[in-house]
């Protein structure tokens, strides 16, 4: 997820796509207004960004600031993405209309939460209406305003990690591989939710600058089977690298044959980790696009009962410990 904020009528987003084979698309977002798809290639790896929505009493104003997000979609799963980052986005700067134009730093977190989980957690099919396929007339202008494919129906910032990350004031960092379970991998080749976890990608060791205040794990929905020793190792795996955050165990949705094994798992994790049953009562049938997916309204719905579970939870604790929780 990219967001700046830039003055002028213009901007351009400069990319690398050198040695690409899967290239992927963006979807861009101006001052809050409609998200547009753009698609990279071979020949194209810019994309110039020009406002709609400027008041009237500001059109004299060239200096008029906007803020703009951006982030990225891949059109089809590739099964080896874990391993080769086809379709990765290599992301060069931004280019203002104004020759002299000189973009703020924005503050950067200084207190994160991190969300663990699969396409639920992605945001996959979260504006999912019944309809994929594509559209030959939009492969060829290279914007869509509609929502067409599996990807399209992502929307990070109306999912419930979003959600639950602004109602506690945290930075989000967001995990998710469509697929992957604790026992199962992903479908882009990520191994196993605990052999994944110490990587972005295959062979790279994910440590990020803000250790995360909260860890929110959300697993379970793609697992056929799960053992009290199978959650209990990847809590271990989180605690090892997070030794000062509370760590929250989510029973997902219409899971309740794994509220058992997870309550004991988190039973013998120690302090700071917590149980939360929501295999039933928070999501309802409605609150999907296809019956697992969450739609707008159910990703609101978890992300206010996870929020406030979250609070009542740590009221009276401390969320950044002195010491390291031992095990």
């Amino acid at each position: 997820m990219l967001e700046f904020a830039v003055p002028g009528s213009c901007c351009d987003l400069v990319f690398d796509t050198t040695g690409m084979t899967q290239y992927p698309d963006l979807l861009v977002q101006v001052d809050e207004g409609t998200i547009v798809r753009h698609r990279l290639d071979a020949t194209t790896a810019t994309i110039r960004l020009c406002p709609e929505n400027i008041p009237e009493t500001a059109k004299a104003n060239k200096a008029y600031w906007h803020m703009i997000r951006c982030w990225t979609i891949i059109p089809s799963a590739d099964p080896a993405q874990w391993a080769t980052q086809n379709g990765a986005c290599k992301f060069l700067g931004i280019r203002c209309a104004s020759p002299d134009a000189v973009l703020p730093v924005l503050p950067e977190a200084t207190a994160a939460i991190e969300f663990l989980g699969d396409s639920i957690t992605a945001s996959l099919r979260l504006l999912y209406t019944g309809h994929d396929g594509w559209d030959d007339r939009d492969r060829q202008t290279g914007q869509v305003r509609d929502w067409l494919t599996g990807q399209d129906h992502q929307h990070p910032v109306r999912n419930w990690t979003w959600h639950t990350a602004r109602l506690l004031g945290l930075q989000p960092i967001v995990v998710g591989f469509s697929g992957q379970g604790l026992t199962v991998a992903g479908t882009n080749g990520a191994p196993p939710a605990e052999k994944a976890f110490p990587y972005v990608y295959a062979g790279v060791p994910w440590n990020p600058p803000v250790q995360p205040r909260i860890v929110v794990i959300y697993h379970g929905t793609n697992d056929a089977t799960l053992t009290e020793e199978q959650y209990h190792g990847y809590l271990r795996a989180v605690r090892s690298a997070y030794p000062y955050a509370d760590i929250f165990a989510i029973c997902p949705y219409t899971r309740a044959n794994f509220v058992s094994p997870i309550r004991a798992a988190v039973h013998c994790a120690g302090d700071h980790v917590w149980f939360c049953d929501y295999s039933s009562g928070v999501i309802a049938p409605e609150d999907t696009s296809d019956g697992c997916h969450l739609n707008p309204s159910g990703a609101m719905r978890l992300a206010v009962q996870l929020a406030g579970d979250i609070a009542r939870l740590m009221r009276g604790n401390t969320a950044n410990h002195k010491k390291p929780v031992s095990w």
